[in-house]
């Protein structure tokens, strides 16, 4: 007792009060990292984050989107989210694929988001920025002006999962950093839904025989070369800025993230004197500034690249869209077809 009577400090002066301190605070942070590296399985449950919301392994998406798209085509106030809750639990159970084997599948679930990203994303770079507090993006409320202006915006852009994080766990994967998962998601899948779009529009082109013809007016065939060429070009950019995104900027800064996590997980958390080696505070900061690098290296941070990809993005959107409508337009604007639907007549 005497001995433990001579560790304890007697005043704020003593400089075994500051060792105390010390001591404590990193058995402290060891006991907690273990408990969320460990027993937790923190990094399993990031690698299901960025399965769903990076769609690194999408078989299960690509099933989801066909399943959906009648539902998803619709005015996002008229969808059904217990219907595309359902469809989702079908594919995420479906034997053999990727998320059948995810123990975390039950968290996903299916959301539909108001706001449009692009106007949503201008609105939050305009008042404060992704790099201030991260409390400014969860708490940002919309204009009332955003939400009119995204009204009609469909179920696929306004399609969004969330996902349920358990205590401790939501000490690094909080409301914040989901919701810039969210952000890099939606990005994503509006980038996947349009190469879906213009791949579409090359099947016509492909198939229909308005464009298979080779018109004698030497006029409509120079308007279906600069046609194909067009669609040719709009899918080749939207699919190489999604390789961008996905295998130049996510990927790489992923790999560098967990092997921060996997050095933090690998060497002792305590040091002799009762010095930290590796912090909780470390860990969170490593995981904010991962999602921030994705969000600015994606260009999701600048309003003038904003603007810029918003209108190239719905140019491309509104070329695909209207391939139907070209394709009867070019039937009876063409004369040999025009002579031939006239003969079957």
């Amino acid at each position: 007792s005497r001995d433990m009577d001579d560790q304890v400090p007697h005043t704020f002066d003593d400089v075994r009060f500051l060792d105390n301190a010390n001591s404590a605070y990193a058995f402290a942070n060891s006991s907690l990292l273990t408990l969320l590296l460990t027993t937790h399985a923190l990094p399993a449950r990031l690698r299901s984050l960025k399965h769903y919301f990076f769609l690194d392994r999408s078989d299960f998406f690509s099933y989801f989107l066909e399943l959906g798209h009648s539902e998803l085509k619709k005015p996002a106030k008229s969808v059904n989210i217990g219907k595309l809750q359902s469809l989702l639990d079908i594919v995420l159970r479906q034997p053999g694929s990727v998320a059948a084997e995810d123990p975390f599948k039950e968290d996903v679930k299916v959301v539909m988001n108001e706001v449009g990203l692009t106007g949503w994303l201008m609105q939050v770079v305009n008042v404060k920025g992704l790099d201030a507090d991260g409390g400014s993006i969860t708490s940002y409320t919309p204009a009332a002006s955003v939400i009119g202006d995204d009204k009609d915006i469909s179920g696929f852009d306004a399609l969004t999962f969330d996902y349920a994080v358990p205590f401790p766990l939501s000490l690094v994967v909080s409301r914040v950093t989901l919701t810039r998962y969210q952000l890099l998601f939606r990005y994503i899948l509006s980038l996947r839904h349009l190469e879906q779009l213009l791949v579409s529009s090359w099947i016509d082109h492909s198939k229909v025989t308005s464009w298979r013809h080779k018109s004698s007016d030497r006029r409509i065939e120079d308007w279906k070369r600069r046609a194909w060429c067009l669609r040719s070009r709009m899918l080749c950019f939207v699919q190489q800025l999604l390789y961008f995104c996905t295998n130049e900027v996510i990927e790489p800064n992923w790999t560098a993230f967990m092997t921060r996590l996997s050095e933090a997980e690998a060497l002792e958390n305590v040091a002799e004197g009762g010095k930290v080696k590796r912090t909780v505070d470390e860990l969170m900061q490593d995981h904010v500034d991962f999602l921030a690098t994705c969000l600015k290296e994606c260009m999701l941070t600048n309003s003038k690249l904003l603007r810029i990809n918003s209108k190239v993005m719905a140019t491309c959107t509104m070329f695909a869209n209207y391939t139907a409508s070209l394709s009867r337009n070019l039937a009876v604007s063409d004369p040999d077809l025009a002579k031939t639907e006239a003969g079957k007549t």
